[in-house]
């Protein structure tokens, strides 16, 4: 039976990872027959349109958090919350709505937040104070794998694994692809404070390090506050004429970022990273990718099958693959065909979307 369901989402596209998965479930939702919403911060005076999205005007924001008041008359009218999670100042109104209406809410759990700074305080306090009460109101909490909730000691009884599906149909092979002489190295990730954990800093250092006998190209794909930060960083440390920084590229655009690249990388430095989409893009699209040892990150790759799984922060290891894989291209296409096989058995939008339909009608026969 077709329900009423609310997605809310710190962010949306083109703004952060997690916005494209809240929009993507969103998006199989509808295709499976309900009727959706997504709710979610305006932050811009001029929003990107979306298909039933609603641009809510913050009381109060700060990065990727925002007190959204408005949410709180509007919710009772679902028969599904589902809360994408950290959303800072407004995770609390919406469980408390959850609470009052008596409307059963699901939480997709993205990510555990870590900082450098004076905001892992508010991050540990929120953890501690806030974070158990928005699991105990969820029914559900989805976790990409249970690799990665078990590591960060989520409910046992409520959590539940579904994966973030991937366009097989957008990001695919190259057919007619030739191989370069270089080899073509892909990131693709936010530029920000909010980012940190991508370990770009540590990506560049590697590149520095690799032997000028190696012909090697990074590229990074990606804006955000750090943009120029980096790009100093990779002048000071000598090696800027071998990374090539892309900036935002467009929807329309990234699939051939993807096709043009010999391997990817997603050299994340610590649990901020709890799956990594672009692995799977890269995976759709016939390339093998290089992931850190993380939970949930790891289990997106077969080690030697369909990529590598390197130590997080080591640049060392960085270096090592990457000549390693300059050295063994005819390797890594086979990789790539490896690796666009598994998604096909395993994270197709069919597949997820039937996952998601049976989710939701279990959380809604069990209120």
């Amino acid at each position: 039976m077709p329900m009423k369901i609310a997605h809310i989402s710190p962010v949306y596209p083109p703004r952060g990872g997690m916005g494209t998965a809240a929009k993507d479930l969103a998006d199989l939702a509808r295709e499976a027959g309900h009727d959706v919403i997504l709710f979610t911060p305006k932050y811009e005076s001029n929003p990107p349109k979306g298909r039933g999205v609603i641009f809510l005007k913050p009381f109060f924001s700060f990065g990727n958090a925002a007190i959204l008041f408005g949410l709180i008359r509007r919710l009772k009218e679902f028969d599904i919350l589902h809360l994408h999670y950290p959303f800072y100042g407004s995770d609390i109104i919406i469980a408390l709505a959850a609470k009052k209406y008596g409307v059963p809410l699901v939480v997709s759990y993205h990510m555990k937040t870590f900082t450098r700074d004076w905001r892992n305080i508010i991050f540990k306090f929120h953890r501690i104070f806030v974070e158990p009460f928005i699991f105990r109101t969820a029914k559900k909490v989805i976790v990409t794998t249970i690799d990665y909730g078990e590591a960060n000691g989520l409910p046992q009884g409520r959590i539940v694994a579904l994966p973030l599906p991937v366009d097989i149909d957008r990001f695919h092979p190259r057919e007619d692809k030739k191989g370069g002489e270089s080899l073509k190295v892909l990131f693709v990730g936010g530029l920000d404070k909010a980012h940190d954990f991508k370990g770009v800093d540590k990506l560049i250092a590697a590149i520095s390090k690799i032997s000028e006998q190696v012909k090697i190209e990074l590229r990074i794909v990606g804006g955000g506050s750090e943009l120029e930060t980096f790009q100093s960083l990779a002048a000071a440390l000598g090696c800027k004429d071998r990374v090539t920084f892309l900036g935002r590229v467009s929807d329309e655009g990234l699939p051939e970022e993807y096709r043009n690249a010999d391997v990817h990388i997603l050299p994340s430095i610590n649990r901020g990273e709890a799956f990594g989409i672009v692995t799977l893009e890269a995976a759709a699209s016939g390339i093998p990718s290089i992931v850190s040892d993380l939970p949930g990150v790891r289990t997106l790759v077969k080690q030697d099958e369909t990529g590598f799984i390197i130590s997080p922060g080591d640049v060392i290891s960085i270096v090592k693959t990457l000549e390693y894989c300059a050295n063994n291209k005819e390797e890594l296409r086979n990789m790539g065909r490896k690796a666009r096989k598994r998604i096909r058995n395993n994270y197709t939008q069919d597949i997820i979307k039937k996952q998601l339909q049976e989710l939701y009608k279990g959380v809604k026969l069990r209120t």
